[in-house]
């Protein structure tokens, strides 16, 4: 923590508001250092660790060095009684530096002395004498002496008892308490620090005695006070203890004696001769109170208590003579808490959009401008000179008290004593306000402090609006170059927003700026802009304006305008004579996109698309709105291809070149047009600007307009909705057309298609294509190009066949070279299909004519159409795998009707186990359509994948076709042992709600090898319908670690359900 406490002056600043310089500074202790030469060196080290060398993370202490010829302020005798004493003021100027800078709360006496001193009753009286001598300095004060022995061993008190010994003869001459004796071995570098740590730890405690004493002091004062003569005492007593307590650094304490002060100062009968002081002290009051508050974190109870005082002073003011100074004093007040505000932002405080200090800036610069327009009201006749005014001031006298008039100082009486001095100390305040005060640079710095403000937290129409206050106030001090410079900087977004009185209002600024500033293309531009209708000016005044603007185009001084005096005209008409005649050649460019258009201009194409071999039309819509006609010099058109940019130009000496005279509230149309490029077939042209050139040389303006997509777009929204409430506006009527595509001419020939659907996978589907010239001119190189559109399948189809030729999609092909008129010609294309797909085919027939009327044209025509053809499978093959040992054999030369099917059986045998799914192989059918001339087919069609397993058995289950309920029936199971070993079993029967059944629910048996078994059941059905067997469960080597279920081989095996029967049936 750093403070600043160098070459403070006690008197206050002259300026009214301000904070006095060590009422704005952190309070801290006085600690005063007697006995120090800091020309030795080790006195000199001991200096800079205590009050040099400081961390923040040190003590808060304030350290003085005092010499041999320093004198402490003596103490004043103490009244004995307050009843008959009447107080002069409220607050005297110089307590606050006497008590911060002069009067010691601890006195620290430093003195180089051993405890094994050779001569130590004659240092120990030496010592003694000084301590006593220093005391009498003291007299009448309750600073605490504090006594530090520099010693060269470290022996401390304690350690020996020679040391023990001497300390307490020590303290005893010096009549000191042992708690205010320190030892400070200056040879223990190690520990240095530590001693100066602790020694500064026991100086604040020393410090906060001294000053809790002096607040019991002041607090035994007020009681003898009253509220009938001592009302200034009691704020006087309440302000002191709150300021002792905030030294003593107990803020919340210090805060609620600030604010019983502030309370006792409400209390206090204003008169006209104590209202300074009573606002002084206030603006005392409130900034300590802010200070501290903001200190804690507390913001919001700082704002509040800061408009709570300006909510009591705000109403009240000086007399009329010097109103002026309560403005001032109000925009001091809002000034210093902006700046606490700011203050406690850098210390970490959370700002919001709608809480920072910018407001409070902003705030400051209003009660400036007030300042600054009562200055002029009531000082500008003020009848004094710098003579009569230093002749005034001798005779004042030096202020003893804060917040009084230097004419009457002490006076607390309800009238002025000399009212010929009260007038003349008026007439020197008022010359003194409109002869040394800077108002303009007090408003800027303020306005600026605000704009940055606002621009930190992020408020940019609240900023920008600071920045139209900064350029009024330099544009009131005659300084336009800052005045331009911040105008520009907002122009733009006024310019925007369109929100008229403001944007009026900077303009008018702007313009009166330039003009009296003798700035000649700023003078042309920002005039121009003026000129529109938008603005409500009176047309007198435009006209003046537009004339004066075509002046300077012709190098003549500008007309007088209605603000300035025929005096201040001439001294101005000489100015632009000089400015005027060193103009050299100079173009200026005025973009009317950003500026409020005098002139406004819509392109228009007539149609959105042209044919290349066809000319584009363009119509460009003027229509001005200023006061007076203009004759325009050039008009030019820029494209974004610069081919077109010499087709669409006009000067004033052309033919038609009268076409640019306008007159105001006229639309006026201008035609042009031109042949397209056919290197921009299937491209936009696009109008990128348009431009008129007003003015000759030396001085040219140019108007400039640019156009994009995005504008035109957002004005053809607009003119909707205009067009429908203008019907008679032939200019409002337009919609901004600024680009139109070129398309290429179109093809005059018919495309025919002839092919059957479906096409069948793996067959030459035949498609008829036909082309008949409808030109009424030959046609020639007719080609033709297939492209697949949309097409998800690449494998469907990859390419096609023409006259007996490969081809690819995307290739062109040579249909004819020459093809007369009505001439028809065809081709079979032949697709084959090698899967099931829908394709949709663009066919693109180019060719070219044989003569046009434009030499420029190439003839090339292009026209598609799309054919969508759907290929699907010409059979579907179903297989069924199954083991078997009945011999099949194949159906070959079949016909299938549609949807008819046919079957075909196979048989495959393996000699070894297939663990992992292996293809049966691959089925080659051979067809053809049934038709004459159709050629023949092949389709490959991949057999199943299957697993081959060694079967340890096999079941086979004998039973009637169906059943009748409650009739028994046999169900006989055959299990063969496929192994040439014997093969345990485990059989077991389901239980069935369907059935009853007898024979063996669970058993063991041995098959061998090659060998079979039978088990019989005899089933009674007891419900019908087509009902579920019971499960046979069987499991092979059951009693070993070998146990293999052969759950998933009975399944496959047998049957699982049969058919029942009713037994009896009603007529």
């Amino acid at each position: 923590m750093s403070f600043s406490y160098d070459s403070i002056a006690a008197k206050a600043d002259d300026e009214i508001g301000d904070i006095p310089k060590e009422l704005s500074l952190q309070p801290l202790p006085f600690i005063a250092f007697v006995g120090l030469n800091l020309n030795d060196r080790n006195h000199l080290h001991l200096w800079n660790t205590f009050a040099i060398q400081r961390q923040s993370d040190r003590i808060p202490l304030f350290y003085k060095a005092l010499t041999p010829k320093s004198t402490i302020v003596s103490c004043k005798p103490k009244k004995s009684s307050y009843e008959w004493h009447i107080p002069k003021g409220i607050l005297k100027n110089n307590w606050l530096q006497k008590h911060l800078f002069e009067v010691p709360s601890v006195a620290v006496f430093f003195i180089d002395l051993d405890w094994n001193h050779p001569q130590w009753d004659a240092a120990r009286d030496d010592c003694a004498a000084k301590i006593d001598q220093l005391k009498r300095q003291l007299f009448g004060r309750s600073t605490r002496i504090a006594l530090v022995l520099i010693q060269e061993h470290m022996s401390l008190p304690g350690d020996d008892s020679l040391g023990t010994e001497r300390a307490s003869e020590l303290c005893s001459a010096c009549d000191l308490s042992p708690k205010s004796l320190f030892v400070l071995p200056i040879s223990d570098t190690q520990n240095f620090f530590g001693y100066i740590q602790r020694m500064e730890v026991a100086f604040l405690e020393m410090a906060k005695s001294y000053y809790q004493n002096e607040i019991k002091t002041i607090k035994a004062h007020k009681e003898q006070l009253n509220k009938t003569t001592h009302q200034l005492l009691f704020v006087r007593h309440q302000f002191k203890i709150a300021f002792f307590n905030e030294i003593k650094q107990d803020y919340q304490v210090s805060i609620k004696g600030y604010k019983q002060a502030f309370a006792y100062l409400m209390e206090v009968r204003v008169t006209a001769t104590n209202f300074l002081e009573i606002k002084t002290i206030a603006g005392f009051l409130n900034y300590k109170i802010c200070k501290l508050l903001f200190m804690l974190s507390e913001p919001m109870d700082a704002i509040s208590q800061f408009r709570k005082h300006i909510d009591i002073f705000k109403s009240k003011s000086e007399p009329k003579e010097l109103e002026f100074e309560h403005a001032a004093w109000l925009s001091k007040q809002f000034f210093i808490l902006g700046e606490l505000f700011e203050q406690a932002i850098t210390a970490g405080l959370v700002p919001s959009q709608t809480q920072h200090p910018g407001y409070y800036y902003h705030e400051a610069a209003l009660q400036a401008i007030v300042r600054k327009r009562l200055c002029y009201k009531i000082c500008q006749y003020v009848y004094m000179n710098e003579n009569d005014y230093q002749g005034a001031i001798s005779k004042f006298s030096p202020l003893e008290f804060y917040g009084q008039r230097p004419w009457r100082p002490g006076c607390q009486s309800l009238e002025p004593l000399d009212i010929e001095l009260e007038k003349e100390g008026i007439r020197a305040l008022q010359y003194k306000e409109i002869t040394y005060v800077n108002h303009s640079a007090i408003i800027i710095s303020f306005l600026s402090s605000a704009m940055a403000q606002f621009k930190k937290h992020k408020c940019p129409r609240m900023m920008r609006y600071m920045m139209a206050l900064i350029a009024e106030e330099y544009f009131s001090i005659k300084d336009y170059a800052n005045a331009l410079v911040y105008l520009y900087q907002i122009l733009p977004f006024h310019r925007v927003e369109r929100w008229k009185p403001i944007l009026i209002s900077l303009l008018k600024t702007a313009l009166y700026s330039v003009y009296l500033s003798a700035n000649c293309g700023e003078f042309v531009k920002v005039g121009l802009e003026y000129l529109s209708s938008w603005n409500n000016a009176s047309k007198d005044e435009k006209q003046i304006i537009q004339k004066s603007v075509e002046n300077v185009l012709k190098c003549q001084p500008p007309l007088q305008l209605n603000f300035i005096s025929n005096e201040e005209y001439n001294a101005l008409f000489d100015l632009w004579q000089n400015a005027l005649q060193s103009i050299e050649q100079q173009v200026l460019t005025l973009n009317m996109n950003s500026v409020v258009p005098f002139i406004e201009v819509k392109p228009v194409f007539q149609s959105k698309e042209v044919s290349v071999d066809k000319k584009a039309h363009l119509s460009l819509f003027f229509k001005t709105n200023c006061p007076e006609s203009v004759q325009f010099s050039r008009l030019r058109v820029v494209f974004t291809h610069q081919y077109y940019n010499d087709f669409c130009s006009l000067n004033k000496e052309d033919s038609n070149g009268g076409q640019l005279f306008f007159e105001p509230d006229k639309t006026y149309k201008i035609d042009f047009s031109f042949s397209p490029h056919p290197s921009d077939i299937d491209k936009s042209i696009q109008l990128a600007g348009i431009s008129l050139h007003l003015g000759d040389t030396p001085l040219v303006v140019v108007l400039s307009w640019s156009f994009t997509p995005t504008d035109v777009k957002i004005e053809s929204s607009k003119n909707l909705l205009r067009i429908m409430h203008l019907k008679d506006d032939l200019f409002a009527q337009q919609i901004v057309r600024n680009c139109v595509n070129i398309i290429n001419r179109k093809a005059n020939i018919s495309l025919g298609f002839n092919h059957s659907l479906p096409a069948l996978i793996d067959d030459n589907y035949i498609c008829n294509f036909n082309v008949k010239n409808n030109e009424d001119k030959p046609i020639s190189n007719l080609k033709l190009t297939i492209d697949r559109v949309n097409s998800s399948i690449s494998e469907g189809i990859s390419n096609f066949t023409v006259d007996e030729m490969l081809r690819s999609f995307g290739e062109e092909i040579l249909i004819s070279r020459n093809i007369s008129v009505n001439e028809v010609i065809d081709k079979n294309i032949i697709f084959k299909f090698n899967a099931s797909v829908v394709e949709n085919f663009r066919f693109t027939v180019k060719y070219d004519l044989q003569a046009v009327s434009s030499p420029d044209y190439t003839g090339v025509c292009t026209k598609y159409e799309d054919v969508e053809i759907e290929a699907i499978s010409p059979f579907t093959c179903i297989f069924t795998t199954y083991a078997t040992n009945v011999s099949m054999r194949a159906a070959c030369g079949s016909v299938l009707n549609p949807d008819g099917s046919t079957e075909i059986e196979f048989i495959f045998y393996c000699t070894q186990e297939i663990l992992s799914p292996t293809s049966l192989g691959t089925l080659r059918v051979k067809w053809k359509r049934n038709e004459i001339g159709s050629s023949e087919n092949e389709t490959c069609v991949p057999l199943p994948n299957v697993i081959v397993q060694r079967s340890l058995l096999y079941v086979e289950c004998s039973l009637p076709d169906y059943g009748v309920t409650r009739k028994h029936f046999q169900l006989t199971f055959t299990i063969y042992n496929r192994t040439d070993e014997t093969l345990p079993l485990e059989l077991s029967m389901e239980n069935s709600d369907n059935f009853m059944y007898s024979g063996n629910k669970q058993i063991k048996i041995e098959i061998g090898g090659q060998k079979f078994c039978k088990q019989h059941y005899i089933m009674y059905p007891l419900v019908c319908g087509y009902v579920s067997l019971p499960k046979l469960r069987l499991v092979a080597y059951p009693d070993s670690s070998r146990a293999m279920p052969l759950d998933q081989l009975v399944d496959g095996l047998l049957p699982s359900s049969l058919q029942i029967m009713v037994s009896q049936f009603r007529e």
